[in-house]
């Protein structure tokens, strides 16, 4: 169930495991566009940054990440992170 109140997802600890903020959202009723808005485009406005980052969009800077899976079906698919690119450059690749 969503309200509809924009939150956003963080952790002060276990970096790189930030995917697993996104799952508890979702065990806690969640649905999982919100909860991914969590960690992307509505982290990026309350940084203040939301006109630079947080969203695919011409002129915004982006890091990627690819998975094997459909994170909307299966959030768990964010476990496992084949691809990242940042600044436009590859930094990892299986």
């Amino acid at each position: 169930m969503s309200t509809g109140v924009p939150y956003v997802l963080g952790t002060d600890a276990y970096h790189g495991y930030l995917y697993r903020e996104v799952g508890y959202a979702v065990e806690l009723g969640s649905d999982i566009v919100t909860a991914l808005k969590g960690v992307t485009s509505n982290a990026a406005k309350v940084c203040g940054l939301g006109d630079r980052i947080g969203s695919l969009k011409k002129g915004y800077a982006a890091d990627i990440i690819a998975v094997d899976g459909n994170p909307l079906t299966d959030v768990e698919c964010l476990a496992n992170v084949p691809f990242v690119m940042q600044d436009g450059n590859v930094v990892k690749r299986k």
